[in-house]
Order: structure tokens, then C-alpha cells, then sequence
């Protein structure tokens, strides 16, 4: 059979920050080949807010998600996945037999999501029996986070991926699992630079500040602590986006609230600092504590680049301490890699084109 066309699959699982990488990927080959289908499985919370080209096929799978950011996987309900995963993994490769994709993109797999191993890990094997199979892709952040379970799962299946489109800047973070990475890994990675917006407009800048915690559901402490900060901030007008996740509908309006602002208080999450990457907003980062990943992004970043940043602790008091620090004329002493989703783009020409 004729094989023809980009295959996506993206899982959210405690937000929506998956979708918004991926959702510029996918603007961006359609920019660059036209000519190209592209079809988008997915599934968890809602996705509302993507703006895709009509000409997208996008098929929602049933919604599976994580009960907290270390929890279990379970369905919308809190009911056990397990009904829920055979149903998905039937209906993925029914597609993949109706579609023969060039490519399959996986997001974020194999170093993330595996929680959907018993969907993912047999759709794998059907697309590599196929005649002729497709290429696989795994597109992935700066900073993955794999338990040492899950490290050794990732060295087995990885034989199987044809790229790995990683999605940073080599010289300020170059892909690190904190431990050793096979030259087979190696040698089929390709940075992209960080997927980011791409408005390249005069910025004029506003008298607000922008308070934003992203599109997860882990912002509790942030927003306690930004709530008590702002009691004797008298005098500072603040706007605020994300404080209920479902709300965040609209990712153009927050793009053009970021961009216009005098300074940002944010959490630290990848698509954040992609957009301050391409906005360059002084901005008071609160990274989550519970793992490693924001903190490394933005102390890695910082030494190699500079900008006008500062990281604060989740108080009332480390954000008064950050707010007299931060310095809004604080220069990049070093460009990053941005709008990595062109060079993503090219790519993909490159291989299906």
C-alpha cells in the first residue's frame, strides 16, 4: 500500500503544555509543506485553546490523565485505565492500518509517558511489522525526567526510533538524562531549538504585570504565594492568566498579554521560557520544587545567556527579594536557539517532502 502522510501522537497528562509544543510543530510543517497530511491522535484534558489548520485530522482519544504530577493514571472519572487503554490502543492501530503514515511522531516517548506503555508499546510493534514501516520520531524537551525503571525501558525500545528531535539548544542545555547516553541515542539525535512563538513584531511594552502559571495544575503554592506578595504591592497593576487551567483557552490572547508586559511572575515550565526566550519580559521565575527539570532550565540558561531573570522561592518574602533584584534591562550575553519548530519543519520536509 502507499504509505503517505505524518502520523502524531500527544498525551497530556497533568496539563496542557504537551499540546502547545506540539500545536506549533504542526502549524509549522503545515506553513512549510502544504502538501503534507498530518493526522493528531490525542487524549486528556482539554485542548481548546490549539489553533490547528482545518486541513488537520485530529482524532480525540479517550481522555486518560494523571491524578497528580507524581500520581497515577487513571480515567477522567478517577476510574482504573486499564478498559480505557485496550479501547485506545485498538483504535490507534486500527487508524494506523487505514493511514500508513511515512512517519509516526511520538511526543515525548520514550522519555516521558510511560504510563501509556501498554497502549504505546504495542502500537510500536505493529508499525514496525508493517511493509515497508514507517520512520519514528520521538519529539522531546530540553529536560527529560526518567526513573532508573524507566531509563533501561527507554534503552530498549530506542533501537526501534529512527530520530529523536530534541527540542533546545545544544550549547546552553544539551540533552542530559543524568546518566549515560547510548551512542546509538546519540548518534540519531537532532536539536531543533526551543519551540517558541514567533511573533516578530516591534514589542511595545505595557505598564502590567503579567502573573501566569502556565498550563498545569500543580500551581497551589505559587498562586498562595503570589496572592500574599501582591497585598503591599500597592500601586503595581497586575493581570493574571492560569490560575484555573481550564480557563486557558486562548493562547493567542496570553501570548500578547506576555509580550506586552513591563515584568512577569511565572512558573517555570518548558513553554514559558520558551516564550520569554522569544519576548525577553524581566521576569521573577518560580520553579517547581518537586523535581529537578525547572530548576535546571533556568539555572542552565542563565549561566549561559544571562537575560533579565530572577529565580524566587514560592514565599511572599523570595518574591519581594526577587522583585528588587530582577533588573529589566538585564542583556543576553548569548542568542538561544528559538522557533525550533522551523527547523522541526524543515526536517520533516526533509525525510516525507
Amino acid at each position: 500500500m502507499t504509505q503517505d502522510g505524518l502520523f502524531i501522537y500527544c498525551q497530556s497528562a497533568f496539563g496542557v503544555g504537551h499540546f502547545v509544543r506540539t500545536a506549533r510543530l504542526i502549524n509549522a510543517v503545515r506553513n512549510a509543506c502544504p502538501s503534507i497530511p498530518i493526522s493528531l491522535f490525542h487524549g486528556g484534558r482539554s485542548t481548546a485553546f490549539l489553533h490547528l489548520s482545518g486541513s488537520v485530522k485530529t482524532v480525540e482519544l479517550e481522555p486518560l490523565t494523571f491524578t497528580s504530577i507524581n500520581g497515577s493514571l487513571s480515567a477522567l472519572d478517577g476510574s482504573d485505565p486499564k478498559g480505557v487503554l485496550l479501547r485506545r490502543k485498538a483504535h490507534l492501530t486500527q487508524h494506523l492500518l487505514q493511514l500508513r503514515p511515512r512517519a509516526v511522531l511520538f511526543e515525548h516517548f520514550p522519555f516521558g509517558r510511560w504510563g501509556f506503555s501498554e497502549e504505546i508499546l504495542p502500537f510500536i510493534e505493529c508499525c514496525c511489522s508493517l511493509n515497508p514501516p514507517p520512520l519514528l520520531w520521538s519529539s522531546v524537551r530540553d529536560v527529560p525526567i526518567l526513573s532508573e525503571y524507566d531509563y533501561f525501558r527507554m534503552l530498549g525500545v530506542i533501537q526501534h526510533f529512527h530520530r529523536v528531535f530534541v527540542h533546545s539548544d545544544p550549547n546552553a542545555i544539551p540533552f542530559d538524562l543524568g546518566r549515560p547516553i547510548p551512542r546509538a541515542l546519540a548518534a540519531r539525535i537532532e536539536y531543533t531549538g526551543y519551540v517558541s512563538p514567533t511573533d516578530n513584531g516591534k514589542i511595545q511594552r505595557g505598564t502590567y504585570v503579567l502573573v501566569h502559571s502556565g498550563g498545569g495544575y500543580d500551581g497551589q503554592a505559587f498562586w498562595e504565594a503570589v496572592n500574599s506578595f501582591r497585598v503591599n504591592m500597592s500601586g503595581v497593576q497586575f493581570k493574571t492568566c492560569g490560575q484555573d487551567p481550564v480557563e486557558l483557552m486562548d493562547l493567542v490572547s496570553t501570548m500578547r498579554l506576555l509580550r506586552s508586559a513591563w515584568r512577569s511572575i511565572s512558573m517555570a515550565g518548558y513553554n514559558t521560557v520558551a516564550e520569554w526566550l522569544a519576548f525577553r519580559t524581566p521576569t521573577i521565575f518560580v520553579p517547581r520544587r518537586s523535581d529537578t527539570e525547572q530548576l535546571k532550565r533556568l539555572h542552565s540558561l542563565h549561566e549561559f545567556a544571562g537575560g533579565p531573570m530572577v529565580i524566587s522561592d514560592p514565599t511572599p518574602e523570595g518574591l519581594r527579594s526577587a522583585w528588587d533584584d530582577l533588573s529589566n534591562n538585564e542583556p543576553f550575553r548569548a542568542n538561544i536557539w528559538i522557533k525550533g519548530q522551523e527547523k522541526f519543519a524543515s526536517a520533516v520536509k526533509r525525510y516525507l517532502g
